[in-house]
Order: structure tokens, then sequence, then C-alpha cells
């Protein structure tokens, strides 16, 4: 008798918990207790179909109190001391959802008495674990350590939960200390009891005395998150807003004033410093189908940036202000920014553009000042790190600066990338940098008989200074082809050159490549170090425009050639022609004249490539096309040319005069 009755209870009372769950329901064994009560042990139910093969919730133990509305072995009461859920939904629908069989046909007898109410279910002791992937949402994944759970007579349920944690997979965590749940009609409602914050993994709390409301069913999911300890707090502006229905999207982001501490470890290691950092923005996202339309205003400060492509020293509390607003087509994979302005170092600039994310990217983007206005060009100069205003002490500047930039670009043929610049109306000078001031007198026009000679090579009272006539046409014209080809046409900076380079550290996914000219380096090598950092490309793209405005191309081109690096230790090319060939440079030959050029893009490391003398054929061939573009340009002779092909570069041993010098 008890073998029947331990196989036929367990097989009814399992057919009886499918009846009232709508879920399969597999029970290990039965028993009743003194107070005549079924206990179910080890319950398992299985998720709805389509996740009919995963477990929705186990249980170890269930307590069944009968005399339900179905007669004295139906259910009343189901009692549950500690039970496991695992939620999940998606857009197809998720596993709790359940329609319950139709019950068995009852005797005329019994019609009367039965009813369609169910059993009610109260469940202590639950733990709750479960995830949400809705289309065009990040993934949402949830715990709850600790909950009770009350499923009604009417099929509605209710939970009290405590110690919630939401991650939104790539935005951060949710954290409620109590919140308030049910679930009628399909779909699941939940409201915070307070006390809810917003974290970041590792960084800590980013908001927090926050309340959140939301509804979730595979038909819609509606979120909303306040500021306020309870529902009872005077209305606030939402901090955040969701609304998704299928194939539509509605995102909404609101802050004011919210430290950035919390996300200082995220942050470091893209070198941002944000323990004092405060933000404020308002982002808002809509997608319908494959459309998609967003805008965003933000306003950040208190940043330092650390990192030493910057400049080596930080830069303190730094602010800007950025604003976009454009369209997306998700299907294309297109993103339209149709306006946008970014403030930044004191620069207002405003900004439009495309780009598409094909097999090969391809897109554009148009950076400029309005035309009715300009920048000013001394809010501009305030607006500067402390590093540069430091490097530009003494600089006062008037009136407005205008600019334009555009660049065009398809990955598939980055050597065609198109840019353009365009800078109108320029600045007035009212008065020059210090370190330029300094230095002006002997750059304007070389001293004959001052009784104290600059240090650099700049005029004819130094022993290494060479007079530009003086100088070889194939050396001059070995710089020109080899540094800046346009030396002459341009204002101190080449568009070409830097859309050449530009195309290259795309292609190559970095920014080694440079794009200086002459007088670009004139300015670098007089005023400044040779690190390569944004400070230093300011301060030289400010040296530059002087140089170009103050001295002639003849007199720029000279001081370059007398103060260029070609070496450890080696200063202009009279030093460099007698250290590498033991002669003057009115002596050069032309192979000679193209080794000297060909030093400058890494001075420092080629020179202890031939610190033996040994000329190798990947440097002798370099050479031969130096020369070939040479007469290409018109610079050389074809006779000279010629001469040059049949002959080989001879250099010293320098071994004794590299590592003397290297000494200094």
């Amino acid at each position: 008798m008890v073998a029947v009755w331990k196989w036929k209870a367990s097989d009814k009372v399992r057919l009886r918990l499918e009846q009232v769950t709508g879920h399969r329901v597999s029970v290990a064994g039965v028993s009743i207790n003194h107070r005549l009560e079924i206990v179910i042990h080890d319950m398992a139910i299985a998720g709805s179909p389509p996740f009919d093969s995963q477990i929705l919730a186990r249980a170890e133990q269930v307590v069944v109190r009968l005399r339900g509305p179905g007669g004295f072995w139906s259910p009343s009461e189901i009692r549950i001391d500690g039970l496991d859920i695992d939620y999940l939904g998606t857009s197809m629908g998720d596993n709790l959802r359940a329609t319950p069989p139709a019950a068995p046909k009852a005797s005329a007898a019994n019609k009367s008495s039965r009813t369609n109410a169910l059993p009610s279910i109260v469940a202590h002791n639950v733990r709750v674990r479960g995830s949400i992937a809705l289309a065009h949402a990040p993934r949402i994944e949830f715990r709850v350590p600790q909950a009770t759970i009350e499923r009604k007579t009417d099929g509605s349920v209710r939970a009290e939960i405590e110690n919630l944690v939401v991650d939104a997979e790539g935005w951060g965590s949710l954290r409620a200390i109590a919140l308030s749940g049910g679930y009628d009609h399909h779909q699941v409602s939940f409201v915070s009891g307070g006390r809810v914050s917003v974290e970041v993994p590792g960084g800590g709390t980013l908001m927090d005395k926050l309340t959140v409301t939301g509804v979730l069913s595979p038909e819609k999911a509606d979120i909303q998150i306040r500021r306020g300890d309870t529902l009872d707090t005077p209305a606030t502006p939402a901090v955040f807003t969701g609304h998704w229905r299928p194939g539509t999207l509605d995102l909404n982001l609101e802050i004011q004033d919210v430290p950035l501490r919390a996300l200082s470890v995220a942050a470091v290691n893209r070198a941002l410093g944000l323990e004092h950092a405060m933000a404020s923005m308002h982002a808002s996202v809509v997608i319908d189908h494959t459309r998609a339309d967003f805008a965003f205003e933000g306003k950040v400060q208190g940043i330092d940036l650390l990192h030493p492509a910057v400049d080596l020293a930080p830069w303190r509390n730094q602010s800007g202000t950025l604003r976009l607003r454009g369209q997306g087509d998700l299907a294309a994979g297109r993103v339209e920014l149709t306006d946008g302005d970014l403030k930044v170092l004191g620069a207002p600039l405003s900004f439009s553009g495309w780009v598409e994310s094909a097999q090969a990217p391809r897109g554009s983007l148009t950076v400029f000042t309005p035309h009715h206005a300009p920048m000013s060009c001394a809010a501009l100069l305030i607006g500067q790190p402390t590093a540069v205003k430091q490097a530009l002490a003494g600089l006062e500047l008037d009136g407005k600066l205008g600019f334009r930039a555009s660049v065009a670009f398809d990955a598939s043929a980055l050597e065609n990338l198109d840019l353009d610049v365009t800078v109108d109306p320029l600045c007035e000078v009212r008065h020059e940098a210090n370190a330029l001031t300094a230095l002006l007198p002997a750059l304007l026009k070389p001293a004959a008989k001052d009784p104290s000679p600059y240090t650099l090579p700049l005029g004819p009272l130094h022993p290494d200074f060479v007079p530009l006539p003086q100088m070889p046409r194939h050396l001059t014209a070995a710089f020109l082809t080899s540094e800046d080809s346009k030396f002459f046409r341009h204002h101190g900076f080449d568009v070409d050159m830097i859309r050449h380079a530009l195309a290259q550290d795309l292609e190559n996914r970095s920014f080694d490549r440079g794009a200086s000219t002459i007088t670009q380096q004139l300015a670098k090598n007089l005023f400044l170090s040779h690190r390569r950092t944004l400070a230093r490309k300011l301060e030289e793209a400010v040296l530059t425009w002087r140089l170009q405005k103050l001295l002639t191309k003849d007199r720029v081109l000279e001081l370059y050639l007398n103060v260029i690096e070609l070496g450890p230790g080696i200063r202009g090319v009279k030093q460099a022609a007698q250290i590498y060939f033991g002669k003057d440079v009115s002596a050069l030959t032309p192979m000679e004249s193209a080794h000297l050029a060909a030093l400058t893009p890494n001075p420092h490391v080629l020179a202890r490539r031939f610190r033996d003398g040994q000329v190798d054929e990947g440097w002798q061939q370099r050479l031969y096309d130096l020369l070939g573009m040479m007469k290409r340009h018109g610079r050389l002779s074809a006779a000279d040319l010629a001469t040059a092909r049949t002959s080989r570069l001879i250099l010293r041993d320098l071994s004794q005069d590299v590592s003397s010098a290297g000494t200094h």
C-alpha cells in the first residue's frame, strides 16, 4: 500500500501542479505530515515554451494545504520555504508566462462546488536570478538574494525584494535595498522603496538616493529612474527613462552636476583623472525599426588629462562642452551627424558629417568656426593649458580666428583621402612670445659684430654658421625634396603633407607619421623639446605662424640648415659635413647631400647605424631614389644624377666621433 501510495500520489500531485502552474513539473516524492498536509520533495518547474527545456524554479520542499475550492483533495494554499528562480526574457517572450491547461471535467454533482479560483502560493527565502535580452537594448542581468513571493487566487503575483542588483551590460549596475514587484496579465511591474543607487564596477557609487519604477512584458518595457528616496518625494525631472515596444526604443538620460569620481578606475586606463570631475548631460535615442534619431548635450569640468601623448605634465582642471544631433540607418550601417558644437581649450567649433560602416568604412567630417562667429584670439590663448601658456608666455593676441577643415575618407582607398583646410581671418599680435622676442634680433638679421654671439649658429660670429649662398645648390635641393617640397609655395603648413600623413596613419591605425614643414621643424629646433605631444604641436603651430610672418623664406631655410640635428651632438650641416665626410660644406657631392637630408627623420638612430662607416644596399638605394626625386623636381641636372648613380656613398668611421659626441 505504501508503494502504491507513493507512486499514485506523486503522479497525481505532479499532474495537479501542472494544472495549477501551467508549466511542466517534476517531483522526487510526496508525503503527508501530521497536519494532513501534502509535502512535496525536490520539485522542479520547467519554463514555458520555447524555454521548456530549462528549469524556471526549483524547491527542496513544498507544503500543500488541502480543502481548496475544488474539494477536499484540491489545494487551498501552497507554502514554499526556499525557492530558486531563473528568469529569462527576450523579445520573443519569457519563461514565466503560461496558460494553465483546462481543468478535468467535473461531475454534475460537483460542478456547483468548483470555482475558477486558484490556490494561493506563498514562498519565503526566495532567490532570483535572470536576464532580459531585448532587441536594440543592452542585455540586462539581475539577481535577488532574498525575497518573498505571493501568488494570489486570481493568478496575480506580488513580491517583496531585498538587495536587488541589476547589471546593464557595458553600462553599470543598479542596486536597490528594497523593491516591491508584481506579475499580472503577462507583465512584470516594480517600484523601489528608496535607497536605490547606480554603481560602476570597481569604482563605487555614481548616483544614489534614487527611486525606480518599471513595467516589463513581451509587448513593452518601461523603466523610469528619478531623484528622491521615495515616491512621495516632490516631482523632479527623471534621471533616466526607457520605453520599448516591438520595433521601437526610446531612451532618455538627464543628469546635473554628477561627480565622476566613481568612474576613475575605468578612466585611468584611458589616462583621465576624474577625482574632481563633474558632468551634466542630456542624451536621447529614438529607434523606430531601422531608423535612429539621437541628440546629446554634455558639459564636463575638472578633468585631468594624464596621457603622455598629450603632455609630459598633466593638464589639470580641464573643461569642455559637446552638443550632437543626427540620425542613423541601422540597416545600412550609416550615421549622419547633422550638426554639432564643441568647446575645448577655449576653442568653440562646429562640425557635421557622416560615416558608413560597410565592408570598408567611409565617411566625411567638416569642422569649422561659423562665419558669423569666429573665435576670439585672446580667449583662445587664455583657454590653453598651463604648460602651453608657459611656453608661449608674453604672447598677446587680438582679433578673431576663422577656421574650416574638411576630410573625406574611404578605408578601401585611403591614399585618395581628401583634406581641405582654410584659415580666415587670422589673429593679430600685440606682443610676441618672450622666447621669440629674445631671439628675434638674431633671427631677423645675422649679427656682424655682436660681442655675445648666440649658442646656436644663427649668424656669422658662430664658427659653425654657413650662409645660404655658400651652400651647394644640391644640398638645399636635397633637404627641400626630402622634407618640404612645397616650401616656397605654402605659408608654413603643407596641407598635402598632412593629408598623406593622415592617410598613412589611418591605414596603420597609429599616429606615428608626422607632417612637419621646414618652418615647423625650425620652430621646434629653436624653441621646443623633441617630444611628440599635443602640447608641443600647439606650441609649434603658433611659433611656426610667427616665424612665417616675420622671416623671409631664404632666412628660414638658412636657419634650418644651420640648427638642424643630424646625429647625437651634431648641429647643422657644417658639423655634419665634417663628422660624416671630413670635408667642408662647399665640397659636398650630391650623394653626400642626399645622405644628410635622409638622416633628418631619425638622426640619432641612423647615426648609430653608420657609426662604423659601412653603407648597406638598402640605404644606398634610398639615396638613389632621393636623387631621382631631386631630378624630377628640377633640382638636380641629368648629368649630376648620372654621375651620382655611378658612385657609392663613402663615410668616415664614426665610432669615435659618435661616442665622444654622445658624451657631451
